[in-house]
């Protein structure tokens, strides 16, 4: 099957805008069987290249890329050439460069190629704003402010569903998906942030130690970054708890302990030793308190 006789187009437009809507992960099957294909018929070798339109190659590019398949960036070698009689005022040339804009960011070390495309889509869409086809304008806008690679794919949802609620060519049935799976893992990450809000609440280390950053909310969202996906829910709350405690014990090292009080913590932390009345101040004895379980500190402390 040639890669002309499918349309591999429409279907590459379809998986990107699955996973710019955050529902992605509910195809995982299909997006990989479809990608696998697509990338035999029409990217595993340069023959299969020939007489593809700049749109196709970068989005195809971007997509199979990101899924680990290695194209390579000579699949551009000529863009300069196919880029050089587009007009701002036509959505599908504005939309070839700017896929090609997101796919430069997707470059490994030493691709020039991709260096060069970033280079000039970037200066391009920057100098055409205003004559942008207002279809894709605001598109453009929110690209060149963080390019999609840099995203946090639950906050990259949300902005998406409200913009491709305005498109002309919307699919409502996957807005209408869209939009419960959002407020389905909102739910679940209230749950995943309640449990974590507990946790600190009960070990009192805000109280007791209120020298320290409070930031339990901004490690639970560098957390979300990390795994958002719903079946990542044990993961999300152990990475802010330990990030909590992380935090508070580089202010303890930074800018609250004395050089003689951080010695004998980083022992500790060593299990090298702990004896009673070694720590003057309350502060470190509660921070021991949190970091080792008490059967540790009970031990270390009759050694």
């Amino acid at each position: 099957m040639l890669c002309k006789e499918i349309n591999v187009l429409s279907t590459l437009k379809l998986v990107d805008e699955l996973q710019r809507l955050g529902i992605a992960y509910h195809f995982e099957l299909e997006i990989r069987n479809v990608l696998e294909k697509i990338y035999d018929t029409c990217y595993k070798t340069p023959d299969k290249w020939e007489g593809m339109d700049l749109n196709l190659k970068a989005l195809g590019f971007r997509l199979l890329r990101q899924d680990g398949y290695q194209v390579p960036e000579e699949i551009f070698c000529d863009f300069k050439e196919n880029t050089r009689n587009v007009k701002p005022h036509l959505l599908e040339d504005m939309v070839g460069v700017l896929n090609l804009y997101e796919a430069s960011y997707h470059s490994l070390e030493d691709e020039s190629i991709l260096d060069d495309a970033r280079e000039f889509t970037t200066k391009y869409l920057k100098e055409n704003l205003e004559n942008i086809n207002e279809g894709i304008s605001s598109l453009v806008s929110h690209s060149l402010d963080i390019p999609l690679h840099w995203r946090v794919p639950r906050v990259e949802a949300k902005w998406f569903i409200q913009h491709y609620e305005k498109r002309s060519d919307k699919n409502l049935t996957l807005i209408e998906l869209a939009k419960l799976d959002f407020d389905m893992l909102q739910a679940i990450y209230l749950e995943d942030l309640k449990h974590t809000s507990r946790w600190w609440k009960n070990i009192r280390w805000d109280e007791k130690l209120s020298f320290t950053r409070d930031r339990l909310v901004e490690h639970f969202l560098w957390a979300l970054g990390f795994g958002y996906l719903p079946q990542f829910s044990l993961g999300r709350k152990t990475i802010t708890m330990v990030n909590c405690l992380i935090t508070t014990i580089d202010d303890v090292y930074d800018t609250y302990g004395t050089l003689d009080e951080i010695e004998l913590f980083t022992d500790v932390i060593d299990r090298r030793k702990w004896k009673r009345g070694t720590f003057q101040n309350q502060s470190s004895v509660t921070c021991m308190r949190v970091v080792l379980p008490k059967k540790k500190l009970e031990r270390i402390s009759k050694d």
